[in-house]
């Protein structure tokens, strides 16, 4: 039994040394784990402080960006309504040129007609006068044919 008191006095002074010579050197490994692990948990931190920054820096860029496309959604519907406005008013300015063009050209045919008849009733006047005479007809002859020819070219010749 002695033995074994003694035994444990050894072990004693043997954990008391080792402690003392050890103790500093686990007390540096522990202090360096516990700077360590401190600095890690303010990187940490930080890097989400900024994560969140950036987030919100998004989320604003994106509502800007949501009313920029807005803007020139609209900008670019303005310019088509003009650009719509200016191809009706071309259209329109376009017909109207068209229709006084085609009403010219019907003035033009009326006068053509016009000038036809007018030949056609010198024509049929110089038929007139060439039976006339040739015949050589008495007056009551003559006005009897130019009675009858003037009924033949009919009364609305001689209005135009």
């Amino acid at each position: 039994m002695v033995e074994l008191i003694i035994q444990l006095v050894n072990i004693f002074l043997l954990s008391l040394a080792l402690g003392y010579i050890l103790s500093p050197m686990v007390g540096k490994m522990l202090l360096k784990r516990k700077n360590q692990i401190a600095e890690n948990l303010h990187e940490a931190k930080t890097t989400r402080q900024d994560a969140l920054e950036n987030a919100a820096m998004y989320e604003e860029k994106l509502a800007d960006f949501d009313k920029e496309r807005g803007a020139i959604l609209a900008r670019a519907q303005e310019k088509a309504r003009a650009r719509e406005n200016d191809i009706i008013g071309e259209a329109n300015a376009e017909a109207g040129r068209i229709i006084d063009r085609a009403q010219r050209e019907a003035a033009l045919m009326r006068a053509k007609i016009k000038d036809d008849i007018k030949k056609d009733m010198v024509t049929y006047a110089s038929a007139a006068a060439a039976r006339l005479i040739a015949e050589n007809m008495d007056v009551e002859k003559q006005d009897a044919l130019i009675e009858q020819t003037l009924n033949e070219m009919g009364d609305k010749t001689w209005q135009n």
